[in-house]
């Protein structure tokens, strides 16, 4: 599970897919004991979300493949025969 007190993208993101506790900036104390109380099955929970939306849509060779697809369409072919 995530425990995140960053405003915006990342606060969003997390409630989004249900991966854990976003808090206010000046907050986070409040956000560990949010996960503490929560109990094991929460966690268990948030966890298990948070992985499958890594696995899903961000994983390592998903990103490999974004980025190589972005670079494609930015770069000029090199000329056959460099």
């Amino acid at each position: 599970p995530v425990l995140t007190n960053t405003p915006g993208d990342v606060t969003a993101l997390v409630n989004r897919v249900l991966g854990g506790v976003a808090v206010a900036p000046h907050s986070l104390a409040d956000g560990i004991q949010t996960m503490f109380l929560a109990g094991d099955s929460q966690r268990t929970e948030w966890g298990t979300n948070g992985r499958r939306f890594i696995t899903a849509l961000q994983s390592r060779q998903l990103m490999a493949i974004k980025l190589e697809t972005l670079l494609n369409e930015v770069v000029p072919s090199w000329p056959s025969g460099r």
